[in-house]
């Protein structure tokens, strides 16, 4: 594995989940010692998943429910993830919130539909790049729907948001 100097600060996951905050090293080999503001025991994470923070922002998925954990912080935007938003919102309907395969047949059905899009390069993948390059600019997002912590369609749209700036920002030699 090569080897990186990175300052020892605020950095961010390369999967946009959370900012992080490295602790007592700033030559990273394997791994990295961070905390995150959610969570402040430190854990020992892959230094290839963190880039610094003046290179981007993040994005990750919260929940709406009332007395959630998954609220927006300080300096993110909230972004509609449910049927709220006519172009990132999940059209398939969930009856049964605690039928796990009813759950993930929904999932799949806009995965099905989210990759068509991509397809033919229409509004979710017009969208979604939207916020990547917004992202990649440093803003950072929180995609509100109602499902997280369980199995979430935005989950779908995070992770593309995190491919696209991957692979703007992803130095030669080096895959996450």
């Amino acid at each position: 594995m090569p080897k990186e100097t990175i300052s020892a600060g605020e950095l961010r996951f390369l999967d946009g989940d959370t900012p992080a905050q490295v602790k007592d090293s700033d030559f990273l080999t394997e791994e990295a010692s961070i905390t995150t503001p959610f969570d402040q025991k430190p854990i020992r994470v892959p230094w290839a998943r963190l880039l610094p923070t003046k290179t981007r922002g993040w994005v990750r998925v919260g929940n709406k429910r009332a007395g959630s954990r998954a609220k927006p912080i300080a300096g993110e935007t909230a972004i509609d993830g449910d049927r709220k938003n006519p172009i990132l919102g999940n059209r398939h309907i969930l009856h049964d919130h605690n039928n796990p395969q009813e759950r993930h047949m929904v999932i799949e059905n806009y995965r099905i539909d989210y990759e068509a899009d991509w397809l033919r390069h229409g509004p979710m993948a017009r969208e979604t790049e939207r916020l990547a390059a917004r992202v990649a600019n440093g803003e950072n997002f929180i995609l509100m729907c109602w499902c997280e912590p369980r199995p979430c369609h935005c989950h779908i749209i995070k992770a593309k948001i995190a491919e696209l700036i991957t692979r703007r920002t992803q130095p030669e030699g080096i895959h996450a």
